[in-house]
């Protein structure tokens, strides 16, 4: 890590790297704090601010994994750096940032054809609420139709 009195700069370490598989038999409408989804296969930690709870980290989806619906108390942002990402929006390639508000119904993941990379930003403390339907990843699905009646 380097400081001084303009910016921080943060070198990721591969001792950083760490492996989050989540059970599958999280009940919906239970929130969890935790820094992962159940399709993430590794996350590296960037940045998590102290005072506010912002963090960034550099996510690998796996391709062909089916993608938890969730909503977030936090605002996220999804970069993608390679690969698609399949959400309830569409698919999205290199160079496109989604941002999701708080409260958002959403899910997000890799394709079946390929893994997926993302840099992933919130703007509070991470947490989640897993509403109970996992989603293919070329499945075409709106959550605020089943979930927002």
């Amino acid at each position: 890590m380097y400081e001084d009195k303009d910016c921080i700069i943060f070198e990721a370490e591969k001792d950083r790297v760490e492996d989050h598989p989540l059970e599958i038999g999280d009940e919906p409408g239970s929130l969890h704090h935790g820094p992962v989804h159940k399709e993430l296969i590794h996350q590296i930690m960037l940045h998590e601010d102290e005072d506010t709870g912002m963090s960034v980290s550099l996510v690998r989806y796996t391709k062909g994994e089916p993608s938890a619906v969730h909503r977030h108390t936090c605002g996220k942002g999804e970069y993608v750096l390679r690969g698609t990402l399949h959400t309830e929006h569409g698919d999205f390639g290199p160079g496109t940032l989604i941002w999701w508000k708080p409260g958002s119904l959403m899910f997000h993941g890799a394709t079946m054809q390929e893994d997926c990379d993302v840099l992933l930003i919130t703007d509070r403390p991470f947490d989640i609420e897993y509403m109970g339907r996992m989603v293919a990843p070329d499945e075409v699905f709106d959550p605020k139709e089943e979930f927002l009646r």
